[in-house]
């Protein structure tokens, strides 16, 4: 009798529990028991589909996404995000915190992130998070913890989402990683940032007998909308001007939100850089010369295949662009006659208004075209990011040519000539 009540009292848990992980509430669990925990959990929802009230519940998953954070408010804000993430990408969510705080732990969460899809049936789509957090622990006890939770045979995804990155801190995680994803426009380091980042890209190249990480940036997502601009407004069918105008490029000008209070403009300028190397790399230009000005102006300056191109970085307030983004592009070119081509942000439109003003001293504007301008919150740059696994060899060339320039940026103090 004692025995019957006993198991009854066990089972009222088991399905409380069992509840308590598909209404999302995290539940704590031995670190070294996961896998058994979510089967059991699993196994307890499928029994007692035909008494919940809430209907059926099915288990998806077509991937694995890792998010990487050292923020104090990870659990909340991360686990909030990831929620939305997965309804549109059913996956195994690892939330992989690492923070500096005593005592030392290493402890781990589990929840269900469930939607339904049928109000008639009640039926639910489900999908788990596992959250993991370590108490002053290094990123390799870290991984040696999560790595071992991703689901086999399906593509992982990793989110660096955290104000501080390196390679030697990504490194543990790298080696089960499809598509490493960072975000240059929250760190202000930007030389060791992209160095780190390419030589990600570098040595997973080199694995022998394994597939590379390809790499991607959020920054590099935002910038999207001025590439295209740019592109085709020397697109003859597109624009007013023709790619033969391209090697007459002479000078480059680029506004960007500042923050006045910043010690240094580099680590704000990321995103415009990441436009200067996907000229430079596509076009051939080799920096020559940097300089770091007042008021958070840069100075470069080009060779390309012998002529000069000039290229300023100003600093703008934060009504005409956020901290960081882009605020207008100007580019003008000599050859075959003197033109220059303007994109800006257009004031009550969400767009990007291209400008072609020919001649010098005319400046008469002629033809003008409006793109999409995508101000996408994260979670949308992150969507893009995850319905796409192979590699960006733009991109790659893009960061490369940006640490050359950086280097060049940052030598001697920030005013530097290559000899």
């Amino acid at each position: 009798m004692t025995t019957g009540a006993s198991t009854k009292s066990r089972q009222r848990d088991s399905q409380a529990t069992t509840e308590e992980f598909l209404s999302g509430k995290l539940a704590q669990v031995d670190i070294k028991r996961i896998e058994s925990e979510l089967k059991s959990l699993w196994e307890s929802a499928a029994r007692s589909d035909k008494e919940r009230a809430q209907g059926p519940v099915t288990r998806v998953c077509v991937m694995n996404l890792i998010m990487y954070t050292d923020h104090r408010e990870a659990e909340k804000s991360a686990t909030d995000l990831l929620g939305d993430i997965i309804l549109r990408h059913p996956c195994r969510a690892i939330l992989a915190i690492c923070r500096e705080s005593a005592p030392r732990a290493l402890e781990a969460w589990v929840s269900a992130r469930c939607h339904r899809t049928d109000e008639k049936t009640q039926k639910q789509i489900c999908c788990e998070q596992i959250t993991v957090r370590g108490e002053s622990v290094s990123t390799k006890e870290l991984a040696s913890a999560v790595m071992p939770m991703i689901l086999a045979d399906l593509p992982v995804f990793m989110w660096w989402n955290a104000e501080e990155f390196s390679f030697d801190k990504a490194k543990p995680f790298l080696s089960s990683v499809d598509r490493f994803i960072v975000d240059s426009g929250i760190d202000s380091g930007a030389l060791q940032f992209f160095c780190d980042l390419l030589k990600i890209m570098n040595e997973s190249n080199a694995r022998s007998g394994e597939p590379a990480v390809s790499c991607s940036d959020l920054n590099w997502r935002r910038s999207a909308p001025w590439r295209e601009a740019v592109a085709l407004a020397f697109e003859k069918r597109q624009g007013q001007l023709s790619p033969e105008y391209l090697p007459g490029i002479s000078s480059l000008d680029i506004r960007y939100g500042y923050a006045n209070d910043a010690a240094s403009p580099v680590g704000l300028t990321n995103q415009a850089l990441l436009i200067i190397g996907w000229l430079a790399s596509a076009l051939g230009w080799r920096p020559q010369s940097a300089k770091v000005g007042e008021k958070g102006r840069v100075e470069l300056a080009f060779d390309a295949r012998g002529n000069k191109v000039a290229v300023n970085l100003i600093a703008v307030a934060t009504d005409e662009a956020a901290v960081g983004d882009i605020g207008s592009i100007q580019i003008h070119s000599n050859k075959p006659e003197d033109v220059t081509i303007v994109a800006s942000q257009q004031p009550g439109n969400p767009g990007i208004g291209v400008t072609c003003l020919r001649g010098i001293s005319s400046q008469k504007a002629q033809g003008a075209t409006l793109f999409e301008l995508d101000e996408a919150p994260e979670r949308q740059l992150i969507d893009k990011e995850l319905e796409n696994l192979g590699d960006e060899p733009v991109f790659k060339r893009s960061v490369a040519s940006t640490v050359e320039i950086l280097t060049l940026l940052t030598k001697d103090g920030g005013n530097s000539q290559r000899r």
